[in-house]
């Protein structure tokens, strides 16, 4: 009986090593054709990288910055520190908002003349901001500045408090 065990599992061994062997065939093929299809210069995250958290927790390959070269694709993508476009105005938009039956009411608090109401808070703050904006707008490229209210409006009973900042 031990006899026939051994001679099975030397059998299941040499089966397994040749599947084995196959799927390597296989997976290096398939990785030499995705190469070509999709270089790594332009599908950096379709590649395994060398110092990936799993190579470096196998003990598989140890990179440091040093042995990194300054033409890694990885290396390569860092975002601008300076641009030449001129920043994009931001402003701020202090909303004083209450509900009454269901349906909120809303209003500007440091700029004259901006208010609102609708039955959810999305759709008054997407009507308060269109306003906010329109009038800011308006101002700016008449060359005067808005008519802010500065100190903003007190806050009514049963009003709460929301700072938007506000981009055009």
């Amino acid at each position: 009986m031990n006899e026939f065990w051994e001679i099975e599992s030397w059998w299941a061994r040499k089966l397994l090593c040749r599947i084995v062997k196959g799927i390597a065939c296989i997976l290096t093929s398939l990785g030499q054709i995705s190469a070509k299809v999709f270089p790594p210069s332009r599908f950096p995250w379709l590649h395994i990288h060398p110092s990936s958290p799993l190579d470096r927790a196998r003990g598989a390959i140890q990179l440091t910055d040093q042995n990194q070269s300054p033409s890694d694709p990885i290396q390569k993508q860092k975002l601008p520190i300076e641009s030449d476009e001129p920043p994009v105005p931001a402003f701020g938009c202090v909303v004083y908002f209450s509900s009454e039956a269901g349906v909120l009411h809303g209003r500007v608090a440091n700029l004259a003349g901006i208010q609102a109401t609708a039955p959810t808070q999305r759709e008054l703050l997407g009507q308060i901001v269109a306003q906010f904006k329109s009038a800011v707008s308006k101002r700016l490229s008449e060359g005067e500045t808005p008519d802010w209210v500065d100190p903003p409006l007190e806050k009514r009973e049963g009003e709460q408090k929301l700072f938007l900042p506000v981009h055009l």
